[in-house]
């Protein structure tokens, strides 16, 4: 995964005391999460947008498809052909479960509303579960808690 970045660097690690630069990526804005899968990348990026490239060709890179999230996006993680993203708005966090196995076009197969204001920092999958980490207010200050979905 990444932090907020301006864009996305290629780089050919195949000669670890060599890395050679090959490529790059620029988005309209930036790219706040990054998730992959075979010769594909699915992103996060301008906090609303995923997107799916094509990375098959390292020095030539293909946007397939996108999906415009119903809030700000929090996190990403992608199993198999199925993308999950936590968004927030103002008064209401909720998961959005997107169907990736066509990447020209993810489909929101569902969302999931949490009617939380917390922040999430991330989530991970593991078998049939679904961990989502959120940040709680607990005596004046923040700690981290588990929301488990299976």
């Amino acid at each position: 995964m990444s932090d907020i970045s301006l864009g996305l660097l290629i780089v050919d690690i195949s000669n670890p005391q060599e890395p050679q630069l090959i490529g790059s990526y620029i988005p309209s804005g930036y790219i706040k999460e990054i998730e992959s899968r075979d010769n594909l990348l699915y992103i996060i990026e301008n906090r609303d947008y995923l997107k799916v490239i094509d990375v098959s060709n390292p020095n030539d890179l293909q946007i397939l498809g996108s999906y415009e999230t119903t809030g700000i996006a929090q996190s990403l993680a992608v199993i198999e052909e199925t993308a999950y993203i936590v968004s927030s708005s103002p008064d209401l966090l909720c998961l959005e479960v997107l169907d990736v196995s066509n990447p020209d076009l993810p489909i929101i197969l569902f969302d999931y509303p949490f009617h939380s204001t917390s922040q999430i920092t991330g989530v991970y999958i593991k078998d049939n579960y679904l961990f989502v980490m959120e940040l709680i207010m607990k005596e004046k200050q923040l700690l981290p808690e588990c929301i488990l979905l299976s």
